[in-house]
């Protein structure tokens, strides 16, 4: 996962010199690029520049196609089939593909969220009487296999001496196995697990703070992809830039508009002053807006 943050930050910081540009076009190719997003999951960027229409001032005539998934484990999958050029997901799904540079090599090129510990919870049921971790030892535990999520349960496991008996299952069908019983804990990212606490099924039991467990969610592109259309990607990246802007500086407008991210991106396509910000457990990552992002060959990680 350094590996993973280091491409990132070399990426996002080695070029400040388009700063000056502004909002001019960082290219005028008329093409159209593909782009993967997990609408629930805890991703900012794409749903913000996609319904705030943040590329067009970059990319003024680009064709967004975009393409939703559950999980970032599909996207994998669509980026080694050459059905995106450029896919947000977390640091487990970039390792796995990173892994699969022999078939569709790839490039980690920028961060969008990361958390401490406070994104990655163990949930269990709320009549449950189960009290600590250790209680779940050789217990089901429903986990997205493949996912950040599924790195924090064996972080637990390692942690605390246990062994799981793992249930792999996305965290919609996971929320519905908890509440029918099924398993008897549940390790989702947001917003499943927030959504059975407020239905009143489930309870937190831990969270990665307890673990010092950190995870990160970025954008990963096709190497194909960045070497052909650089000019593209910068103007991407530069939209991703105004997006952090965006949430990092508008106020809330109230806790229960924080529920989801599309909710957030509408408000601004509608022309509201000011957006709900991330759940407090999410940093979003981005260097100063007055810097920019320049992917060169040179500086790129493989």
């Amino acid at each position: 996962m350094k590996r993973i943050c280091a491409a990132a930050l070399i990426a996002l910081f080695a070029v400040a010199h388009c700063a000056s540009a502004g909002s001019e076009p960082a290219s005028t190719k008329n093409i159209a690029i593909r782009v993967g997003n997990a609408p629930l999951a805890p991703l900012w960027g794409y749903p913000v520049i996609n319904q705030a229409k943040l590329w067009k001032p970059y990319l003024p005539n680009v064709d967004v196609q975009g393409f939703e998934a559950m999980t970032g484990m599909a996207l994998v999958n669509n980026l080694l089939a050459g059905k995106l050029d450029i896919a947000y997901f977390a640091d487990m799904p970039a390792i796995v593909i990173a892994s699969k540079a022999s078939i569709v090599p790839t490039k980690f090129v920028a961060l969008d969220t990361a958390d401490e510990g406070g994104a990655s919870v163990i949930y269990v049921g709320k009549k449950s009487p189960i009290k600590s971790v250790k209680e779940l030892n050789g217990r089901a535990v429903s986990v997205p296999f493949g996912g950040y999520t599924h790195r924090f349960a064996e972080v637990v496991e390692a942690a605390e001496g246990i062994k799981f008996k793992f249930v792999g299952q996305s965290p919609e069908v996971g929320l519905t196995a908890l509440q029918a019983g099924k398993v008897e804990a549940y390790i989702p990212w947001p917003p499943h697990g927030p959504l059975a606490v407020e239905k009143g099924f489930a309870r937190k039991l831990t969270d990665g703070t307890a673990y010092r467990f950190s995870s990160v969610r970025g954008i990963v592109v096709s190497k194909a992809f960045a070497e052909q259309h650089p000019d593209v990607l910068v103007g991407w990246l530069r939209a991703q830039l105004d997006a952090q802007r965006i949430m990092r500086e508008r106020s809330p407008l109230s806790r229960r508009d924080s529920r989801t991210r599309n909710s957030l991106a509408r408000s601004l396509q509608n022309g509201a002053r000011c957006l709900p910000t991330a759940p407090n457990f999410f940093k979003v990552t981005s260097s100063s807006p007055h810097r920019s992002i320049s992917i060169l060959s040179s500086t790129t990680a493989t």
